[in-house]
């Protein structure tokens, strides 16, 4: 049997999630919290893992209906439980599927967005432990960025906005493969741990068939120094942990 825990993401909510697997981080929050909100939209999550982004999308009440698609059998597993512990059976349906096969459904409609928080790490990268599950999910073992922004383009209506976080060293990957899809990058935030630290992660916001025009937001730091010289959560991070969104400034005007 693989051991698990249970984690609260916030007052509200608990995640079961497999040590063996990649466990959630800052990164879900950030995404969730980057969202464009649709309470009357259908929402795709890509690879979705345990569920951590879907949860607190649902939390935030950021859609009315979310697919959660997961490839692996015991994530997909654990995504089932936390959606049910969290009394969201009837706002999230878990799907068991490939990205690289996903398509609409018979009779289903397009849908409004579409998030992930993809493998960042090319599939030869480094050392890797082939196909183990936290490897399947950290690196681009069973689909790249090029699979996830193509079965977006397949899920989405024309005018649909797409949402993915990524490490500020691929983002031309990320954002050729956007293009590639007529899914045209519109808003980015480059997001830096500390001041002394270059950027950690990339959020990118993009639109299905959509014209050139590409807003570069301020950057988010997450934390800095007081006067007592300790670490400590900025009020932009702060804002997104208590309210599940960004500030207007990080809005495109």
């Amino acid at each position: 049997m693989e051991a698990e825990s249970i984690t609260p993401i916030n007052d509200a909510l608990r995640m079961r999630q497999s040590q063996n697997g990649l466990l959630f981080g800052t990164d879900a929050y950030l995404l969730a919290a980057y969202l464009r909100r649709n309470a009357s939209g259908r929402a795709y999550d890509l690879g979705s893992g345990s569920g951590a982004v879907s949860l607190l999308a649902a939390k935030n009440r950021a859609f009315s209906k979310i697919t959660a698609l997961e490839l692996q059998t015991h994530s997909f597993s654990l995504l089932c439980e936390n959606i049910t512990d969290n009394g969201f059976e009837g706002r999230i349906e878990p799907l068991l599927c490939d990205v690289r096969r996903a398509k609409l459904r018979p009779g289903e409609e397009a849908a409004d967005v579409v998030f992930c928080n993809p493998p960042y790490l090319a599939a030869q990268s480094g050392f890797a432990r082939r196909h183990t599950e936290s490897e399947i999910a950290r690196r681009e073992i069973e689909g790249g960025i090029a699979d996830f922004c193509a079965c977006a383009a397949r899920l989405l209506r024309s005018g649909g906005y797409f949402y993915a976080c990524f490490l500020p060293a691929r983002l031309t990957d990320l954002l050729f493969a956007m293009r590639q899809n007529c899914i045209e990058p519109k808003r980015l935030t480059l997001v830096y741990p500390t001041e002394a630290h270059r950027p950690s992660l990339v959020l990118a916001e993009g639109k299905k068939d959509a014209a050139p025009s590409l807003y570069v937001t301020k950057p988010l730091l997450m934390q800095q120094r007081g006067e007592d010289g300790q670490l400590r959560d900025t009020p932009q991070l702060a804002y997104i942990y208590r309210e599940g969104a960004f500030l207007q400034e990080y809005e495109k005007p």
